[in-house]
């Protein structure tokens, strides 16, 4: 059995999502020296931080939260883009269980309900799944906790923001998004989970929505955060 496992090991290799060097264990996306390249924010450990600083005086947010840095061409930015655009719903839950051990022992344990960013139905046809819902997928399976993408849809297929300013990015995503089920958020502890946090725009307009129902608060995890104009 055990020169069978060793065979299978040489025709298919365990190798780093990123670099294509042979990695140790199957559980193991990246070799140690691709995992040295990830900039993390620790934001998790900083009550004031960046992200929070983004909703200041605009929805009121308990805590807020970013993984890792996204710079153009880094190494978190190529994993996203990965995970985004080529379907590797396996990398975006790892990349969610891994911020979700980070997540331990911190406010965001105390969670009811985690609710991805919801994609309109035509854009997650095209692009075969919720990214959004894979990494809180990932960090809910740490955390023991329920991620829900049922409670609030997204009823207008919108351009991409990538491109757009901040005022352009708040224009895109006007009344485009519905809680269709209300039951599910009364008094409930909710933490939004998005892949990227650029201008805060997306997370904002979702935000509202489900502020306008009693709910007990409102928390934010993003996997990546770039800075905007």
């Amino acid at each position: 059995m055990k020169l069978f496992s060793n065979i299978l090991d040489v025709l298919y290799p365990n190798i780093c999502n990123h670099c294509n060097k042979r990695v140790p264990k199957k559980t193991d996306f990246f070799c140690i020296q691709c995992f040295g390249r990830f900039e993390k924010t620790n934001f998790h450990k900083i009550e004031d931080n960046l992200v929070l600083k983004r909703f200041e005086g605009i929805i009121p947010i308990k805590a807020a939260t970013s993984f890792l840095y996204i710079n153009e061409g880094n190494m978190a930015s190529q994993i996203m883009h990965e995970f985004k655009y080529h379907k590797n719903i396996e990398l975006a839950e790892y990349m969610g269980k891994w911020y979700g051990q980070e997540l331990k022992n911190s406010v965001f344990e105390k969670t009811d309900i985690l609710i991805p960013i919801p994609l309109h139905k035509d854009k997650k046809a095209i692009r075969g799944y919720n990214q959004s819902m894979a990494i809180a997928n990932g960090i809910g399976s740490i955390l023991n906790k329920e991620a829900n993408d049922d409670i609030i849809i997204r009823n207008k297929f919108t351009m991409s923001q990538t491109k757009l300013s901040k005022s352009e990015r708040q224009k895109n995503v006007e009344n485009v998004f519905e809680v269709v089920k209300k039951e599910a958020i009364i008094n409930k502890r909710i933490t939004l989970i998005d892949d990227v946090i650029t201008t805060g725009a997306t997370i904002e307009m979702c935000a509202k929505e489900l502020l306008k129902f009693p709910i007990k608060s409102l928390n934010v995890i993003t996997l990546g955060f770039a800075y905007s104009d």
